[in-house]
């Protein structure tokens, strides 16, 4: 099934041949008139339009409010747009595979080197979750270091502080000793 699938995609992408292969299903292909082609161009230019302006648009939300569902459909937008970008030109690969390796060892591998675009955007996509929820991954990039004592209930900004001199110290970021339930010492801060 997936050989018939590409092979009904590559038979749109790549010019007819002079000689006609026998296992292919030729469509002839009708002439569209005026209002056809100006309402195409209209519909295409439309769904242009509405995929960048949603993407522009989820964008500054995600940046502004730094809401992670926006980051979410940010990154999903530019994930689909990576695949639409790719996916066309791993398809001209697979038809020069066709014709240096023959039919069935190149349709075969051109069928693999297809996958790669949508595998390339979906990396890119989980790639992004970190990024989504912006604000939380700038504070816990750029915490500062605190050290604390194992029993104590504070946190401190310097590992001289009075309080725990002379004590088993250890130091983690601050976002993370507040995870802990730990709160600021009151002379270091």
């Amino acid at each position: 099934m997936a050989m018939k699938m590409f092979e009904n995609m590559r038979r749109y992408e790549s010019p007819l041949s002079k000689t006609k292969r026998e296992d292919v299903e030729y469509i002839p292909l009708r002439k569209l008139s005026k209002k056809e082609k100006i309402m195409d161009f209209i519909s295409k230019t439309f769904a242009l339009w509405l995929y960048f302006g949603l993407t522009v648009f989820f964008g500054l939300l995600w940046y502004i409010f730094s809401w992670s569902f926006c980051g979410m459909m940010f990154f999903g937008l530019l994930a689909l747009l990576v695949f639409v970008l790719i996916t066309p030109g791993f398809a001209k690969l697979s038809n020069v595979f066709e014709r240096k390796l023959g039919e069935t060892t190149g349709s075969t591998l051109g069928c693999f080197v297809m996958l790669l675009g949508p595998v390339v955007a979906v990396c890119f996509f989980v790639s992004s979750i970190p990024y989504w929820d912006y604000v939380s991954h700038y504070e816990q990039q750029y915490s500062p270091t605190v050290y604390y004592t194992p029993y104590g209930e504070c946190y401190h900004s310097s590992p001289y502080c009075y309080h725990i001199e002379g004590h088993t110290i250890y130091e983690c970021k601050e976002y993370k000793a507040e995870e802990k339930g730990l709160r600021p010492c009151s002379d270091c801060y």
